[in-house]
């Protein structure tokens, strides 16, 4: 490097007097020639460099503050879309949806109940080749259950938005495997006692499209059961064991349909 500015020196002052001068000059006015224009190249060469270093450094802070900002920003808008999720759940299962027919040991027949106890092993679900319909209480109702329990289907179309918000969430990277696993007590009763069935037959309509309307929930607990598998979570899949639907376990991939063949 040294020598290339040696080089590069002798050349500009050649370059900036006429040979006859440089012929005259004696060895130390062209060596101190040579110093100066040294000096000088080297001055805007360090400048140049600085002024590089400079940049890089403050394009490394500015750059590291816009990613720690927009980190920052991210995990507030995971935590309001929890909130909003738990919230949204919370206010779907205390609403009054639910009646039992008359007759019905530990339930009266004139009253609603929240929708919370549908999601109980008190009901039943079954899904029947024909969806039963009752408007006698001003709303469209439809029978869960072999004895008629019904259930306002406003609140089944509410539950599967939450559920596709959910899975629309997850699939924008918005929400974590692991936030599903945390929500697993409000999503996992959707794929026990024949309630999967339920909706898919439900939601399927007369054409029996299959779970193609239920995807969000077949894919967010899916996710559930994977995280659980790799994680060592066993609760979940305790309280899975002996009660979760055929039809969702024949959704799942092989891998984690072993779990449940066993």
């Amino acid at each position: 490097m040294r020598e290339w500015i040696r080089q590069y020196v002798e050349r500009i002052v050649m370059d900036a007097i006429s040979e006859e001068v440089y012929q005259e000059l004696d060895p130390g006015t062209l060596s101190e020639i040579s110093v100066q224009v040294s000096l000088f190249v080297t001055n805007i060469l360090l400048s140049v460099a600085g002024g590089l270093v400079v940049a890089v450094v403050a394009y490394a802070l500015v750059s590291r503050h816009q990613a720690k900002s927009a980190q920052v920003t991210r995990e507030i808008e995971r935590q309001r879309l929890l909130h909003d999720l738990e919230a949204d759940h919370s206010r779907i299962s205390s609403e009054a949806s639910v009646w039992f027919p008359e007759g019905r040991e530990r339930f009266h027949g004139n009253r609603a109940y929240s929708f919370v106890v549908a999601m109980t092993r008190e009901v039943c679900w079954l899904a029947p080749d024909t969806i039963r319909y009752d408007w006698s209480r001003g709303k469209r109702h439809v029978a869960v259950s072999e004895d008629g329990v019904l259930v306002d289907s406003a609140t089944l179309h509410e539950a599967l938005f939450w559920f596709r918000r959910l899975h629309r969430a997850f699939r924008a990277g918005l929400l974590y495997r692991s936030d599903l696993y945390d929500l697993w007590r409000q999503i996992l009763p959707f794929t026990t006692d024949r309630r999967y069935d339920f909706l898919v037959a439900y939601f399927g309509g007369q054409a029996r499209r299959g779970d193609e309307d239920v995807l969000a929930v077949r894919a967010v607990a899916t996710e559930v059961i994977r995280y659980c598998q790799s994680k060592g979570k066993q609760v979940p899949l305790d309280y899975l064991s002996g009660r979760v639907d055929d039809a969702f376990v024949q959704s799942l991939p092989r891998k984690l349909m072993a779990h449940f063949s066993t």
